[in-house]
């Protein structure tokens, strides 16, 4: 298998104590990305998925529902005329330049043979089960730049932030997608950062004002809601700080880049559905960005993802859309940071999906510890 794997190390960023709960460490995002583009109102809560329990024997599916891509060019309507029978409905487009979509099983056949009947079909290119996607989390509490050791250390066992500052500090016209499940916006070390769609923040409640096909995405877009509010989280908001806390003002501490576009797209855990309706926002922002010369949209670069399934071989037929939707956004330029299991495992030996894709978009990502060892609780 071919993979790039790449050691993080743990860094802090201050918003209230954190429960210790297991996660997948992605905050390399900001180096290995961010760096390398550098040449208030409410919140609700998203709608999150319960909360994953310990790392289980394998990927569970979601019963009733597979996810189907088409060969051709493929609309909604026609999509549902193609399965124009009881035994399915087309429920909603997961990504319009994938002819991909989610599917109802309504006849009460299992996953597998539903997969194996459309399959038949001279119009289905294949089709892929929904699988259920766990969010991992390690959320540390820090408030000083001090001990942020992953920045800055002698023993080297840091990701020297503080020489590639030399180089440049960041810029907001390049943007990090934070896949998670929401973030506090108008944090005071992180509000200067987060991108804003100025169509949208400028234009009238419930309207698409820049005509994106998105109502009201000031910030970002939330998956779960499928609405422009992104709601807030503790853990999201920590990894948007890693990425993004305002570097050199004076409080809290700094973000691998100063300055940085943060766009928070909540959609971490749930299904794989939701997390390529969170994926598509971020590769339709920087399409419109690229179609349009620079003038709208969002110069997305990178995604950072803390979230995956267990023990899954993400190159089998059933993992299909995760590699395709990598590669289509690598198309477009952006690379997917992607951590790797909480637990003690080989991934080329059990799976996992994201960081066992063989997409060359996908950068995987590990914990290391201050002494420059690999963690414990985590994959490899």
């Amino acid at each position: 298998m071919q993979r790039a794997l790449v050691r993080a190390s743990l860094t802090h960023f201050p918003f209230r104590p954190y429960p210790q709960t297991p996660m997948r460490i992605t905050h390399l995002t900001a180096l290995t990305l961010s760096l390398f583009s550098l040449t208030a109102h409410a919140q609700e809560p998203a709608v999150e998925a319960p909360a994953p329990k310990a790392p289980t024997a394998g990927p569970v599916e979601v019963e009733g529902r597979v996810i189907v891509r088409f060969n051709g060019d493929t609309s909604l309507e026609s999509a549902r005329r193609l399965l124009a029978e009881p035994r399915w409905f087309v429920t909603s487009e997961l990504v319009g330049k994938l002819d991909m979509f989610l599917v109802e099983i309504l006849d009460g056949k299992t996953v597998s043979e539903a997969r194996l009947e459309l399959e038949t079909m001279e119009a289905v290119m294949y089709a892929s089960p929904d699988h259920i996607v766990s969010s991992r989390q390690t959320t540390p509490n820090d408030s000083s730049f001090g001990s942020q050791w992953s920045l800055n250390q002698s023993n080297d066992a840091d990701i020297d932030a503080v020489e590639a500052w030399d180089f440049g500090t960041g810029s907001r016209d390049y943007v990090c997608a934070v896949v998670d499940g929401g973030c506090q916006v108008n944090h005071p070390d992180l509000a200067a950062n987060i991108w804003v769609n100025q169509a949208e923040a400028s234009g009238s409640n419930g309207v698409d004002d820049d005509g994106n096909g998105y109502v009201d995405d000031i910030n970002g877009w939330n998956a779960f809601n499928n609405n422009g509010n992104v709601g807030s989280s503790d853990h999201g908001t920590h990894v948007s700080g890693t990425v993004g806390a305002v570097g050199n003002n004076g409080i809290g501490v700094s973000g691998v880049s100063w300055e940085v576009g943060v766009m928070p797209i909540a959609g971490s855990s749930g299904s794989t559905s939701t997390v390529l309706i969170a994926y598509n926002y971020a590769l339709a922002q920087k399409d419109i960005w690229l179609a349009s010369g620079g003038s709208s949209g969002a110069c997305v670069v990178s995604t950072n993802s803390s979230f995956g399934i267990d023990q899954a071989n993400c190159n089998s037929s059933t993992y299909q859309p995760w590699n395709n939707m990598y590669t289509l956004m690598g198309d477009s330029g952006i690379l997917s940071c992607a951590a790797t299991a909480n637990a003690n495992w080989n991934i080329d030996s059990v799976g996992d999906v994201p960081t066992g894709c063989t997409s060359p978009a996908v950068i995987s990502v590990t914990n290391t510890t201050s002494s420059d060892a690999k963690s414990s609780s985590a994959g490899y």
